[in-house]
């Protein structure tokens, strides 16, 4: 699925509880008005092609490069990540949006776009490239400007695997972003984990599990910490470099829950057990594990407060 190889990630150092929740929901305040989530899925975007291209339940597909080849230009949402604060001083909340490109070739491009309320719809007033595989760890409005936390590429790095965290900051100028801070912050590693409580939506792409009970994930006195559903668990883990993470066998409690949770629950210690590396896809922490010969992921949403 497309949305799968998008690698889109957000980062602070260490992470915390995100002052400024980016959601997928609709947060209305009294007297603003907001726009929708199915408004801004089925909205027109600039800045990424010559021209404007209109989602459908969001995304956009165009016509294939070459006659009867594969290869198209295509645009995807990622309802995961939506950011709403007031950007341009109008008392009216704008909407920042994740935007994943992709022409068919191996690399995806990441594009913030500013949304604004008009007459009651939705009008794109910015759109600004992030980079090509940028990973994207947080997205939020604070005192008027966006601060988007990322894991980029240093001069060395290959695309697939960035490890460089980078803190920039941007205004709203007339219909464009600009940039007004940009905040080197070192290589990720698993301290960026600690200090959040991490919940499990997908045992890997497109297979979600059921949100309740949660399992959860915690790096807290160093080790592994939470619940899998049923029982509580614990796990010692190592790491060899930034992105690496290798979880010992975990230890748990020895309730017993009703069958569906505990097959699920025995899925998810399987797996965190055979997990080789982490990464952030938009906001989310990506467990990446190794199960039956091939690659699989967790994911995992930090909790709110």
């Amino acid at each position: 699925m497309f949305f799968a190889t998008v690698m889109l990630v957000t980062g602070c150092v260490p992470m915390r509880e995100p002052e400024v929740a980016s959601s997928t929901e609709s947060r209305v305040r009294t007297g603003r008005p907001t726009l929708t989530l199915d408004q801004l899925r089925n909205a027109s975007y600039t800045g990424i092609y010559d021209a404007s291209v209109t989602l459908t339940n969001g995304k956009y597909e165009g016509p294939p490069f070459q006659s009867g080849g594969a290869s198209r230009p295509r645009v995807v949402f990622v309802d995961r990540l939506v950011a709403r604060g007031d950007l341009d001083g109008d008392a009216i909340d704008e909407a920042v949006v994740l935007l994943a490109e992709s022409s068919g070739a191996s690399g995806t491009r990441n594009y913030l776009a500013v949304v604004a309320v008009r007459d009651g719809r939705p009008v794109n007033i910015a759109t600004q490239l992030l980079g090509d595989r940028v990973q994207l760890r947080s997205l939020r409005i604070e005192d008027g400007r966006l601060v988007v936390d990322t894991v980029t590429h240093g001069p060395t790095e290959a695309l697939c695997c960035p490890t460089q965290k980078v803190r920039r900051t941007f205004m709203l100028d007339g219909n464009q972003l600009s940039e007004v801070r940009r905040e080197e912050m070192g290589m990720i590693s698993v301290a960026d984990l600690q200090g959040v409580t991490w919940v499990l939506e997908e045992i890997h792409f497109d297979d979600p599990v059921n949100l309740e009970p949660a399992i959860t994930f915690r790096i807290d006195k160093g080790q592994i910490v939470g619940s899998a559903g049923c029982n509580s668990y614990f796990a010692a883990y190592s790491s060899d470099g930034p992105g690496q993470l290798k979880v010992s066998a975990p230890g748990a409690t020895r309730k017993a829950c009703a069958a569906a949770i505990m097959e699920q629950e025995t899925r998810y210690l399987k797996a965190l057990q055979a997990v080789t590396s982490y990464s952030f896809l938009a906001g989310r922490l990506a467990l990446t594990y190794r199960q039956d010969g091939s690659l699989r992921t967790l994911l995992l949403a930090p909790r709110m407060p």
